[in-house]
């Protein structure tokens, strides 16, 4: 059992490997050395260069230049070690370097017996240690400046979108053309507020949609709370339940995408009640 703090990536190729399933392609987590000690030489050995073989995929995949190692290169190097360390060559080399050399001291080990397993795994590991900070840092290496020069454009967007709904007096639209003061109302500065909040959320990406869901309504039901016109109020509850129905049409997202919806309902009971709604839908806009 672990008895450490392990990374969470690293689970992933040692899990896949105790199932006896494939790891995924673009893991870049190592097998814990814990939980691999319990087989035998051989069997944890052919484990490491399934896992080494998976993230040199990897490398290669994120720089096409790098060559596949041919079984003669492996067979290349018996008469000792190999230097992977020198200088002037790219980063990739030397990955493809580490990865030949362990290939080939497992070679010797399976083949003459030759070495001790302890030493093809130290080969393997380093590695993977080297493969997974060079991807790591290569996957999270996001231009800064670039991102920080579109924010300045968004908040310039922004502000120009904000000018062109100007009033001249001090009873409408956003910005006042005789004060120039900015009116941001209490909803608006709360959705503002609750956006960011959300940007901080890991699974916004896939999400988000079901904040503008709740935002929406609640900026109609504040309409309908500050309608003086009943008139005004009953269609704006008439929206509120066709946008209900809209978002109740189809599940969107990654976490209730295989909840029941209407579409579903319909698809599966109702069939041609569905065409008969696409059809008129069709023609309601043709007609428009």
């Amino acid at each position: 059992l672990l008895t450490t703090e392990v990374s969470q990536i690293n689970l992933v190729p040692t899990l896949a490997l105790l199932f006896g399933v494939p790891i995924p392609k673009n893991n870049l987590g190592m097998p814990l050395r814990e939980l691999l000690s319990s087989y035998s030489d051989s069997e944890r050995l052919r484990m490491l260069q399934i896992s080494a073989h998976q993230m040199f995929g990897v490398v290669r995949a994120n720089d096409p230049t790098v060559r596949e190692i041919a079984l003669a290169e492996t067979a290349s190097n018996s008469g000792g070690p190999v230097n992977c360390d020198n200088d002037g060559e790219s980063t990739s080399d030397v990955l493809r370097c580490k990865y030949r050399r362990a290939l080939a001291a497992h070679r010797r080990y399976a083949v003459s017996g030759s070495g001790a397993a302890s030493k093809v795994e130290r080969e393997y590991y380093d590695f993977m240690e080297h493969a997974n900070e060079h991807l790591s840092r290569a996957f999270s290496g996001y231009d800064l400046g670039a991102m920080f020069t579109g924010m300045a454009v968004i908040g310039a967007a922004t502000v120009a979108l904000a000018a062109l709904y100007q009033s001249s007096d001090k009873s409408g639209g956003i910005i006042s053309a005789k004060t120039w003061s900015l009116r941001v109302s209490a909803p608006t500065a709360a959705l503002l507020v609750t956006y960011l909040v959300c940007l901080w959320s890991s699974s916004l990406i896939e999400e988000e949609h079901q904040f503008w869901y709740f935002w929406t309504q609640t900026m109609l039901a504040l309409r309908v709370l500050t309608s003086t016109a009943a008139g005004d109020a009953l269609r704006t509850v008439l929206q509120m339940g066709l946008f209900r129905i809209i978002r109740a049409w189809n599940q969107t997202g990654q976490k209730w995408t295989g909840e029941p919806d209407i579409r579903l309902y319909l698809n599966s009971s109702h069939t041609r009640l569905m065409w008969m709604l696409v059809v008129a839908t069709v023609l309601g806009l043709r007609a428009q």
